[in-house]
């Protein structure tokens, strides 16, 4: 048996192996038996997680300190090995850890119905059955007086803000097109639905100007569209996943699809339900009715035709492109794909044929950004990646608590709960920051006030104090990569 040790390990010691696979350690005046079990130098696949809740009823009892630091210590399914190591070849310092979080069942239950603030989503509720005859026994309402009091709105916060242009641009290009279209004459007492709009600037994004469409827009009493539509599985959900698959290798990689939701287009007989609203001339005195002839971007359902569409056309890839097609897959969150290779000229296959496979589909992938390795010594701004920063340069991922402010009026439970979404932490390593908001919004139901009433001076003086201390969070930052280290070592 052929057994590696640590370097330091068997300095002024003894080691045997027996033909029962043990190893005798015979310094000393006692000799300690632990049993070893040949596993190769190559990485398995893990085939049990066992939780720190239950690690305890698996230990014998027996244990055994080793020179190095490490520990031998003995379970029901054979010896394991923990502690920390110097490595003192590379001079980097390696430990295991292992945190514990014990809540009482029943707290813990109260904290998440909390949380949910009596909010539930309807397929929840209803089945998809039931949805379908609710929409058909109340119907769904035009919302045009809705649509026409936010074009107002929107207009004169444009019109102030000086980018009135620029968002009507974007209505003339997607005409040009053919992604929208003007609702003939003779077409417009059919039945509808408005969709009223806004628009969101990004500087540092791709897309500068992006109209979002309010299809959660509803009359007093009457159904909005988004209540008639199923809106698919809960792709939140794989954030984290494709999160840690981008944690995976040494260089990092993101890239979106350019107008991805404009690609599909909508059965025809279904558009007059995806109306708006926009001038005729600059000059704001008439208005036209536009309706859209693809996917929706502000429909709840939206994401699923297309990924649906985008699994269709990687499942279809010819011969010889089956990893990355794969690989693909696992990494789009809606039109961002977010994944991670361990080379330079991995970096480059996986652009170079991911672009090939898609734009057979027409999918245009662009705005490439990956790890910047150290000898460019370039500065850049941070990218942002599924709701997180990441220092390309540094190759350091850390929460964005850009838009989080202190509270201009008086502290109330609605503003604790506004402020702590605004911090968005799918891996969880900022979790113990955000406990903090969350007990004082349980101290507050304890107190049974409203959502707007102001809360205890108690409550108020720590909900300040810790957003004060938020921009501190910029300071917290993990490795991009999980898997490697300067020097080689995990």
């Amino acid at each position: 048996m052929l057994l590696w040790l640590p370097d330091g390990v068997g300095e002024g010691r003894e080691f045997w192996d027996t033909p029962f696979g043990c190893l005798l350690d015979g310094s000393g005046d006692d000799v300690h038996l632990v049993r070893c079990t040949v596993v190769g130098d190559q990485s398995s696949e893990i085939e049990l997680l066992i939780g720190a809740d239950f690690a305890c009823e698996i230990l014998t009892g027996n244990q055994c300190k080793l020179e190095c630091g490490l520990l031998t210590v003995e379970t029901v399914l054979g010896w394991v090995v923990m502690g920390r190591t110097c490595d003192r070849g590379r001079g980097v310092s390696q430990a295991s850890m292992v945190i514990s979080l014990l809540f009482q069942t029943d707290r813990l239950a109260d904290f998440w119905s909390l949380e949910a603030l009596g909010i539930s989503d309807p397929a929840e509720n209803k089945t998809k059955g039931e949805m379908e005859m609710a929409a058909m026994e109340e119907e769904l309402h035009d919302c045009r007086a809705v649509a026409e009091k936010r074009l107002f709105s929107i207009t004169r916060k444009l019109l102030a803000e000086g980018k009135y242009e620029a968002y009507g641009e974007v209505f003339t290009d997607w005409v040009n097109e053919g992604v929208i279209e003007l609702v003939p004459e003779e077409q417009l007492q059919a039945p509808a639905h408005y969709l009223p709009h806004q628009g969101v600037f990004k500087t540092a994004s791709s897309t500068k100007v992006r109209p979002v469409f309010d299809a959660s827009c509803e009359q007093k009493g009457m159904l909005s569209l988004n209540d008639c539509l199923e809106k698919g599985p809960n792709l939140l959900e794989l954030i984290p996943a494709i999160l840690l698959r981008f944690r995976e290798e040494k260089i990092g990689v993101v890239s979106d699809i350019k107008k991805a939701f404009l690609q599909i287009l909508v059965n025809e007989k279904d558009r007059d339900f995806l109306r708006f609203l926009w001038w005729e001339d600059p000059t704001c005195k008439k208005v036209k009715v536009m309706r859209h002839g693809g996917v929706v971007f502000g429909v709840n359902c939206s994401p699923f035709p297309l990924g649906a569409v985008l699994n269709y056309h990687l499942d279809e890839s010819e011969e010889g492109l089956g990893k990355i097609s794969a690989k693909l897959k696992s990494s789009f969150y809606v039109d961002n794909c977010v994944t991670s290779v361990g080379t330079e000229e991995e970096l480059r296959q996986f652009i170079e044929h991911s672009v090939k496979l898609l734009s057979r589909a027409k999918f245009e992938l662009r705005g490439w950004e990956s790890t910047i390795t150290p000898e460019k010594n370039i500065v850049l701004s941070p990218s942002p990646v599924l709701g997180l920063l990441w220092d390309r340069c540094s190759d350091y991922l850390y929460c964005n608590i850009d838009g989080i402010e202190i509270p201009k009026n008086e502290v109330t439970r609605r503003n604790i709960l506004s402020t702590t979404c605004k911090l968005f932490d799918p891996l969880g390593f900022i979790c113990p920051v955000t406990l903090t908001p969350k007990i004082l919004l349980q101290d507050s139901w304890r107190q049974k006030l409203s959502w707007d009433s102001k809360v205890s001076e108690d409550i108020k003086i720590k909900f300040m104090k810790w957003v004060k201390d938020l921009p501190n969070l910029s300071q917290v930052r993990i490795p991009h990569c999980v898997n490697y280290f300067p020097g080689g070592g995990i």
